[in-house]
């Protein structure tokens, strides 16, 4: 792991599937963490996949914006995932970059108080779980089926 400061998308990673065309370095923004080694096995619930060598954990909501727009302005393809779970990742692995969302983004708040109609904002690693047991412990009702499913919150296209 290197720290912060130091970090730049790699020209070529170690292990990088073929299929996956070097770059030219560019810094990454702050807040981000560049791993090596990662695997399904490490990434997952499921505890089972193969490598993922492009992979970056994210830890603020505006390193995720700059790293979005740093991958579109080099034609890198990515995913975005919470906390790993109910994602099964092939035992050959992935050609892509993986960008993880840290603790930072397991929060929620809520947003409308309008009786009947109150909204909230999740951040998009929030385990469906903690939500479930901290909005029933406040009155909200609606979650209770995900009691016990391992899941984190996630908007999907």
């Amino acid at each position: 792991l290197m720290s912060a400061g130091s970090q730049v998308l790699p020209k070529v990673l170690p292990k990088v599937p073929p299929k996956v065309l070097p770059k030219p370095e560019m810094p990454l923004p702050k807040g981000t963490k560049l791993k090596n080694g990662m695997t399904g096995k490490k990434l997952t619930t499921y505890a089972i996949g193969g490598p993922v060598p492009l992979f970056i954990e994210i830890e603020e909501e505006e390193a995720l914006a700059s790293l979005v727009k740093l991958m579109a302005v080099r034609g890198d393809p990515f995913k975005v995932i919470g906390a790993g779970s109910n994602l099964l990742i092939p035992d050959e692995g992935i050609d892509h970059w993986v960008i993880k969302l840290g603790r930072s983004f397991r929060f929620w708040s809520q947003v409308g108080s309008q009786v009947g109609k109150e909204e909230f904002v999740v951040g998009g690693a929030m385990p469906l779980i903690t939500l479930s047991h901290e909005l029933s412990s406040l009155g909200f009702s609606g979650l209770e089926f995900a009691g016990g499913i391992p899941a984190s919150v996630q908007r999907r296209p």
